[in-house]
């Protein structure tokens, strides 16, 4: 359920930046594909870690489960700061693919777009190792509410509310990812 719920926050996320204009949702779907990048290995290790530390800590060993939190946690930091680095100094090259063909005014206000959010996605990816490497480690050690309650408990006052605040009193896109920002730093803080 817990999942479900900080998902729906997401989508709900966009559901308001898509308010914003076409050109805002656009360039925050590019955005979010391609934080896929850096987001779908850290899912890999923190599945890892979870795993090893359910293993090590039923065998009575939680100073093997804390180590394999902590290499996983820099693992994951490592290859998603290759990623991060590409969001910050490639952002055109990597928004080419999603080019249109038959809008080269549209396609521009969109590609503008993107390079800032891409910037956001590189601060907040750096702290998700974070927060991905110890939840996944909790959740190893079978603590599952707390990572549940903390998630849906700041998903929705500090990211769904401003952005829909954002739409509402025309604050704009990078406001509205500010706000997702600190939502996936305050989780991993």
């Amino acid at each position: 359920i817990g999942a479900c719920l900080e998902t729906l926050a997401f989508s709900v996320f966009l559901i308001f930046v898509g308010r914003l204009g076409t050109e805002d949702l656009a360039a925050t779907s590019i955005a979010c594909t391609l934080n896929l990048l850096a987001f779908l290995p850290m899912m890999g290790v923190g599945q890892a870690i979870e795993v090893l530390v359910g293993q090590y800590l039923g065998a009575d060993r939680p100073e093997d489960a804390e180590r394999a939190a902590w290499t996983g946690l820099v693992l994951a930091f490592s290859v998603t700061l290759f990623v991060a680095a590409a969001y910050v100094f490639f952002p055109q090259a990597l928004a080419r693919p999603f080019q249109t063909a038959g809008d080269p005014e549209g396609w521009a206000n969109v590609v503008e777009r993107v390079p800032p959010l891409l910037r956001f996605v590189a601060a907040y990816c750096l702290f998700d190792c974070l927060n991905i490497a110890f939840s996944f480690a909790l959740r190893g050690a079978g603590d599952t509410r707390f990572v549940t309650g903390l998630a849906i408990a700041i998903s929705w006052p500090v990211m769904v509310l401003p952005t829909y605040l954002s739409w509402k009193y025309g604050w704009g896109l990078y406001v509205a990812w500010a706000f997702a920002t600190a939502y996936v730093i305050l989780l991993a803080l």
